[in-house]
C-alpha cells in the first residue's frame, strides 16, 4: 500500500527557521553596528558626513531617542476631571512595557527618577495641567519627564551605560505660541556669575521654579536631575557611560538648557579626578529657540557637549522666538509634505506631532529629495492623537484611548467616539466588507484584533428580530452590538464593531454587554508594532 507524504509542510517549515536566523542576524548586525559607532552617533565629529544622506544607524538612533520622549506624552495624565491630572499614568516598575517600549525592543533601559516642576511665572495653560478636582493629587506641579538608565542587556546593544534623560513637552494645541512672552534673562543656576549667556524666561522658570507648598517640588527640576545625574555617574563611574537628553517641543527647549547645565557645572564628571568626563549629547525635536547669540557662543564651546535638532520645513514652533535668539547645534532638516502616507499638506497640528517627526525620520532622503522609508517603523503610529494619514490606508483617527477612561474621566463609554471608524465606513462600504488587522504592542503580535465588519441593514434588522439583538444609530452608521461575543459573519452586522481578542472588553461604546461600562481598551487601533498595510518596525 502506498502512502502519499507531502513534503510541503517540511519545506514551510525549514523555510520559517532560514527566515528566523536571517533576521537574527540582521538584528544582531544592526545592534553590533551601534555599538561600535555610539560615539559618531552621538555627536563624536558633529554627525560629519551622517546627515545628508541621513546614516541608516543615526535614523534608528535618533527615533530610539524620539520615542523615548513620546514615551512621556503617553504616560501623561491630560485628564483634567481626574484629580491625578498632571501625574503620570504608570509607576516607574513598569513605565516601558505600558508605553509600549519593552517588547522587542533590544534597547532595554529602566526608569530611576521621576521628574516634576513648576513654575514662578505665570505660564500659558498649555504648560501646566491643572485638575477640576478639589482632591486634586498637585495644584502647584505636573509631571514632566523621567531619568533612565540602560541595563545590563541594554548596555550590550548600546555599547556603553547609557543615561537618559527625557523631558515632556506641552500637550494642547499651539495657540501658546502666540501667548508666550519671549523675554530674555540671565541664567545664573546655569552659567553662574556669567550674565553674558541669556536665555528664555519661560523656558528657565520651569527648569529652577520650585515651590515649598508642593511635596513635588520643594525643589527645581533641575535640583531633582541634576542629584539623580549625579548618582547614576558615581555608581557607574568604572564603566563607559553616556547621558543622552531628549525632548519635544518645550521639552525639548528644557533638555537643551539640561545638558548644557550637566556640562557647564560638571555633574558628566565622578568624583575621582583621575576618571574623564562622559559625553552629553541632546537629540530634541520641534525645539523652540532657547537663548540669545552669547548663548550659542557657551553652549558650542564645551566640548564633552553635542546637540542635534530635527526640524520639520513648515514647523513654526523652531522659528519662535523670531527676535534676539539663536540655534544650538546641528540641524536635521525633514519635510513630511513629502510623505506619500501623509494627508498633504498638512496643518499647524500635524506638522508639529512628534510622531509625524519621527515617520519624517524614518522617510526622509535629504537633499536627494522624495520620501521612502529606511526603517520599518509602522505608519499607523503617525495616527495614535492626530488625523494625519491618508483615509486609504484604513488607520482610525486618534485611535489611542487610554484605559478605563469610561464615565470616570467624565463621559460614558457611549459617548467614546466611534466616528473615525464609522465615517470611514460610510466612505469605502456600501454593502459587505471585512476587514481583519492584528495589532501588538511593540513587536508582540498578541496584544489585539481588530474586526470590521460592513453588512446589509436589511439582514442585520432580520437578525435582530430572531434573536432580540440590539441595534443603535451611532453617526448615520447603525452598531450592532450583542452581549458577551462579535458577530463575525458577514451577513450579521450593519457597522463597525471593535472588540477585544482575548477578552469580552469594548472601545468606543456601541459594542458589547454594557454602553455604559467604562472597563474601555486601550486603544480604537494599532500600538506600536502593528501591521497595517505597510511593514512592522524592526
Amino acid at each position: 500500500m502506498k502512502v502519499k507524504v507531502s513534503v510541503f509542510p517540511y519545506i514551510k517549515q525549514a523555510v520559517a527557521i532560514l527566515i528566523r536566523r536571517w533576521m537574527g542576524l540582521k538584528n544582531k548586525k544592526m545592534d553590533d553596528s551601534i555599538a561600535k559607532k555610539w560615539r559618531q552617533l552621538s555627536g563624536e565629529n558633529h554627525w560629519k558626513g551622517l546627515l545628508d544622506p541621513l546614516d541608516i544607524d543615526l535614523r534608528r538612533y535618533m527615533i530610539h531617542y524620539g520615542e523615548m520622549a513620546q514615551a512621556a506624552y503617553d504616560a501623561f495624565n491630560t485628564e483634567k476631571a481626574s484629580k491625578y491630572a498632571g501625574s503620570s499614568r504608570y509607576a516607574k516598575a513598569d513605565f516601558f512595557s505600558k508605553v509600549g517600549l519593552e517588547n522587542g525592543n533590544p534597547f532595554k533601559y529602566s526608569v530611576t527618577k521621576f521628574l516634576y516642576a513648576t513654575s514662578k511665572i505665570d505660564l500659558p495653560d498649555a504648560f501646566i495641567i491643572k485638575s477640576f478636582s478639589r482632591e486634586a493629587w498637585s495644584r502647584e506641579s505636573n509631571w514632566i519627564g523621567y531619568v533612565a538608565v540602560a541595563t545590563d542587556e541594554g548596555k550590550a546593544v548600546l555599547g556603553r551605560r547609557d543615561i537618559v534623560i527625557a523631558w515632556r513637552g506641552t500637550v494642547q494645541t499651539l495657540e501658546w505660541v502666540n501667548d508666550l512672552e519671549f523675554i530674555l534673562v540671565p541664567a545664573p543656576k546655569v552659567f553662574g556669575n556669567n550674565t553674558d549667556p541669556k536665555v528664555h524666561q519661560g523656558w528657565y522658570s520651569i527648569y529652577t521654579s520650585e515651590d515649598p507648598r508642593s511635596p513635588f517640588n520643594k525643589t527645581s527640576a533641575r535640583n531633582q536631575v541634576l542629584s539623580e545625574v549625579s548618582r547614576l555617574v558615581e555608581k557607574y563611574k568604572n564603566e563607559e557611560i553616556s547621558i543622552t537628553v531628549t525632548g519635544h517641543s518645550l521639552g525639548a527647549a528644557v533638555a537643551t538648557l539640561n545638558a548644557v547645565d550637566i556640562v557647564a557645572n560638571g555633574y558628566n564628571k565622578p568624583t575621582d579626578p583621575s576618571l574623564k568626563a562622559c559625553p552629553v549629547t541632546a537629540i530634541v525635536f520641534a525645539s523652540p529657540r532657547v537663548g540669545d547669540i552669547n548663548f550659542e557662543k557657551v553652549f558650542s564651546g564645551y566640548k564633552d557637549l553635542k546637540t542635534i535638532r530635527v526640524r520639520n520645513e513648515l514647523d513654526i514652533v523652531p522659528n519662535y522666538p523670531l527676535i534676539g535668539y539663536s540655534d544650538v547645534g546641528e540641524e536635521l532638516k525633514i519635510d513630511t509634505r513629502k510623505s506619500m502616507y501623509l494627508k498633504s499638506p498638512g496643518n499647524p497640528s500635524s506638522w508639529h506631532n512628534l510622531e509625524a517627526y519621527l515617520h519624517g525620520v524614518a522617510g526622509t532622503q535629504g537633499s536627494r529629495g522624495g520620501f521612502k522609508l529606511e526603517v520599518n517603523r509602522d505608519i499607523a503610529l503617525v495616527n495614535k492623537t492626530l488625523d494625519g494619514l491618508k483615509d486609504e490606508y484604513l488607520i482610525p483617527v486618534s485611535w489611542r484611548v487610554v484605559q478605563n477612561k469610561g464615565p470616570g474621566a467624565g463621559a460614558s463609554a457611549a459617548e467614546m467616539p466611534l466616528a473615525a471608524i464609522t465615517n470611514m465606513a460610510t466612505n469605502i462600504a456600501k454593502k459587505t466588507f471585512i476587514f481583519k488587522a492584528s495589532i501588538a504592542q511593540n513587536f508582540s503580535f498578541s496584544s489585539f484584533t481588530l474586526f470590521c465588519v460592513f453588512v446589509d441593514r436589511e439582514k442585520a434588522l432580520r437578525r435582530r428580530e430572531r434573536e432580540g439583538l440590539t441595534l443603535r444609530n451611532s453617526g448615520g452608521v447603525n452598531a450592532l452590538r450583542r452581549s458577551g461575543r462579535l458577530l463575525r459573519r458577514d451577513d450579521e452586522c450593519s457597522a463597525v464593531a471593535v472588540r477585544r481578542h482575548r477578552g469580552g472588553g469594548v472601545i468606543g461604546g456601541g459594542v458589547g454587554p454594557d454602553l455604559h461600562d467604562s472597563d474601555q481598551d486601550e486603544n480604537k487601533g494599532p500600538m506600536r508594532g502593528a501591521s497595517i498595510n505597510t511593514k512592522n518596525r524592526e
